[in-house]
């Protein structure tokens, strides 16, 4: 169960902990599990208040990733400039550089 829409603290700028279980929710829903999203996906699929407030501090994306990588079970899709896929499972060591571009989606630890 979700716990209610708590985002910490009432003050100063969201964290990346603050919507990690927005964010394992949103992927957990996304077409059972088969769906990748991207970081504009899911920021688009947010509560509005937290959104707006995330895009208000300029700092969407980065809270949104970080958040994504901090959820057990995901799965992350890289792709590279040239368009290859490489696929690596969060904790299983050898993240790709900054060039490379991320998708997620939900896979549930067994």
């Amino acid at each position: 169960m979700t716990p209610p829409l708590c985002l910490g603290r009432t003050m100063g700028p969201l964290w990346p902990s603050d919507i990690s279980h927005l964010v394992r929710d949103l992927l957990m829903a996304a077409d059972d599990g088969t769906e990748y999203v991207s970081a504009v996906q899911i920021l688009e699929r947010l509560p509005p208040a937290v959104r707006e407030r995330l895009i208000a501090e300029s700092k969407a994306f980065g809270v949104v990733t970080d958040a994504a990588h901090r959820v057990d079970g995901v799965e992350i899709e890289y792709f590279d400039r040239e368009g290859r896929s490489v696929s690596a499972v969060l904790n299983s060591g050898g993240i790709p550089d900054f060039s490379a571009t991320a998708r997620y989606r939900f896979r549930p630890v067994e």
